[in-house]
C-alpha cells in the first residue's frame, strides 16, 4: 500500500533532489519530524510517519521509492512561504503529471498539497491528491533511528476501518524483527 500512496511524493521529491534547489530555501532542523500524509481521493485515508533528519534540504526530500520513477520538467519556484513544484515523471509505466504547492517557514514546519495525474492509470488510479502536513517535534530522534531513517507512527487510518496498526501486525509476525 505504502508505494502506491507515496510514490508521487517521492518521485516529485527524488526529482527536485536532482535539481537546483532555490539557494534561499530554509534549511530544516536537524531531528525528529513528524509527517502526516492523507490521500484525498481514497476517502482520506491518512499515514503518520517519524523521520529522523540531519538538517539537510537534501534528506526532506529524500525517498527511496523515488528510484522507481524517471522525472523530466522539473520546475522548483520558492518565494516567501511559500514553495511550488512541478514534474513529469513516467511511474511503472504510467505517465504523472505532478504539481505541489507548500507553505511554511520550512525550518520547523510546513504543508500543502500535491496533485498527480496519471496516463494510463496507475494501478487504477487517474488522478491523486495528497495533503502533507510535516513539523519539527524534537532535537533527538528515537534511539537507534539514524537520518533518513522512518517508521509509522500509529498506523494507517482508513475511514469505515479505523486505525490499522501496521508495526503490531508486523510484530505478530513469525520471524519480523520490528
Amino acid at each position: 500500500m505504502k508505494p502506491i500512496l507515496m510514490l508521487p511524493l517521492a518521485a516529485l521529491a527524488g526529482a527536485a533532489i536532482a535539481n537546483p534547489l532555490p539557494p534561499d530555501l530554509p534549511t530544516p532542523r536537524a531531528g525528529l519530524w513528524e509527517m502526516q500524509t492523507k490521500m484525498v481521493d481514497m476517502g482520506g485515508m491518512s499515514m503518520n510517519m517519524e523521520t529522523c533528519m540531519d538538517g539537510s534540504i537534501e534528506d526532506m526530500m529524500r525517498h527511496p521509492e523515488a528510484e522507481k520513477a524517471e522525472c523530466t520538467d522539473m520546475k522548483i519556484d520558492y518565494s516567501g512561504n511559500r514553495l511550488r513544484a512541478s514534474a513529469t515523471c513516467t511511474i511503472e509505466g504510467s505517465k504523472a503529471e505532478i504539481v505541489s504547492d507548500f507553505t511554511g517557514n520550512f525550518e520547523t514546519a510546513y504543508r500543502g498539497e500535491i496533485s498527480s495525474t496519471f496516463t494510463p492509470p496507475l494501478h487504477g488510479m487517474k488522478q491523486s491528491t495528497a495533503q502533507v502536513e510535516s513539523r519539527w517535534v524534537a532535537p533527538q530522534c528515537h534511539p537507534g533511528q539514524r537520518p533518513g531513517d522512518t517508521r509509522m507512527k500509529g498506523g494507517v487510518n482508513i475511514p469505515g476501518m479505523g486505525n490499522i496498526d501496521l508495526d503490531s501486525m508486523m510484530k505478530n509476525i513469525p520471524g519480523m524483527n520490528r
